[in-house]
């Protein structure tokens, strides 16, 4: 389940992530999972520039927490940096991200010390921002909708396409939403993200299905 947690206005304006955070919270489910989870997916301004989106998953059997630090660059959160942790169980899995704009290059650090550096564009942002940039997309109108996403493992061009609009019945109310699938040629494994057009595209919901399982993020308050 927790794998999925891995998400402008006019010209004239500033981007509706950009003029306000957020605080929205949500339902996590998943198949073969008896339970749901509630997370909590944050955004808020830190100062001078730079603004921090959080989400926070928690139950009794352990908590997965991701945070990333940018500045915007029109619809672009230019990531600084990026960290993961997943505990539970028994286990621990920590990875962290630092993205130097100046030198064009990324540093991923992992909990057992394994480095790894490779080039960024201007472009670049981190797998959690990724959204932020969508719903910027989306709110502009733009036709094509490539993310140019780097995390621990390396830099990837991520490729979505518009698949459809629906109302959505939701525990916060019905929703109107555009939703997107992501293109992918080397997997399985499907993504779906639903925004809502009447919410200045927030993201409302997220699906994974892989190997028959499928797994689910819906709002529960914006």
């Amino acid at each position: 389940m927790t794998s999925f947690l891995l998400a402008s206005l006019a010209a004239q304006a500033q981007t509706a992530s950009e003029q306000s955070g957020f605080r929205q919270e949500f339902r996590l489910s998943s198949s073969g999972v008896p339970i749901s989870i509630t997370a909590e997916r944050r955004l808020r301004q830190l100062g001078d520039g730079i603004w921090q989106m959080e989400v926070e998953a928690g139950a009794l059997i352990g908590r997965v927490r991701e945070i990333t630090e940018f500045r915007w660059d029109q619809c672009t959160p230019q990531t600084t940096r990026y960290t993961y942790l997943r505990e539970g169980l028994g286990q621990k899995r920590k990875a962290s991200l630092v993205l130097d704009r100046e030198a064009g290059t990324a540093l991923a650090i992992r909990a057992n010390g394994q480095q790894r550096e490779y080039p960024i564009a201007d472009s670049t942002t981190d797998k959690l921002s990724q959204t932020l940039a969508l719903q910027c997309m989306l709110s502009r109108g733009d036709a094509e909708l490539v993310v140019d996403v780097a995390d621990e493992k390396g830099r990837e061009q991520q490729r979505y396409r518009r698949d459809g609009e629906e109302v959505l019945q939701t525990p916060a109310g019905p929703l109107r939403a555009v939703r997107l699938v992501r293109e992918r040629s080397d997997s399985s494994r499907q993504t779906w993200l639903w925004f809502a057009a009447d919410h200045n595209f927030a993201l409302v919901k997220l699906v994974q299905e892989e190997d028959n399982q499928r797994h689910e993020m819906l709002i529960r308050s914006l």
